[in-house]
């Protein structure tokens, strides 16, 4: 089934924390925001991550960025802040989505933000709340049990609802090539995997582009 008014999905397939794929994704979004005037990037990311690098955004400091990296950003890889300044430099009008289910801690983060800046009865303080405990059920830590299948079920969901949203807008997704291929079905336990389920829905609309040779 198609929406009625839809742009194009364009997909990075990545493998993740490799330096010469991601200065690559960094040329293509400078191309797609100038030429092509695309301004959603999508991640494999949740939503509060997402929220915070909107917020960073527009600030004049770094230290939500430091708070990302300390709590949900890869560990010990320090080029994902210049990865994300460079964003910042040069395409600053650039809107973040994240799409997995929320990591617990960063989600708890930006409860206390939205608190702190008088949200508690917003919408956005209600959805981060629910996005926490679609994550808790795939942490071990906040008792759930890792689920390769529900976490696939969740970006999927999120990315249609957020693509929906934008009612005609071109976004770029960038997520692991397994999430991406378009020539096959690929399975996540018996889920199949985003690019498959965005295809059925968009058709022709859906393209993706494999990086991970690059790593190579």
């Amino acid at each position: 089934m198609k929406t009625k008014n839809h742009g194009q999905i364009y997909l990075l397939g990545e493998l993740h924390c490799q330096i010469p794929i991601m200065k690559r994704q960094l040329e293509l979004w400078h191309d797609f925001y100038h030429k092509k005037n695309l301004r959603y990037l999508f991640l494999e990311h949740c939503a509060s991550v997402a929220e915070f690098l909107n917020i960073w955004m527009h600030a004049d400091n770094d230290d939500l960025l430091e708070l990302l990296y300390e709590t949900a950003l890869a560990e010990n890889f320090p080029y994902i802040k210049e990865y994300f300044r460079e964003i910042k430099r040069h395409c600053p009008e650039t809107i973040f989505r994240g799409v997995t289910p929320s990591y617990p801690p960063i989600g708890e983060e930006l409860l206390k933000y939205l608190e702190k800046n008088n949200q508690k009865n917003s919408a956005k303080y209600a959805q981060t709340q629910n996005d926490i405990e679609k994550g808790k059920r795939l942490y071990a830590s906040y008792g759930g049990q890792w689920c390769d299948a529900y976490r696939e079920k969740i970006i999927v969901e999120n990315f249609i609802s957020e693509f929906e949203k934008l009612d005609g807008e071109s976004v770029v997704g960038i997520f692991g090539v397994m999430h991406t291929v378009l020539d096959q079905i690929i399975y996540f336990g018996d889920e199949p995997g985003l690019s498959h389920q965005l295809k059925l829905r968009y058709g022709k609309a859906v393209h993706a582009e494999d990086l991970s040779v690059l790593a190579h």
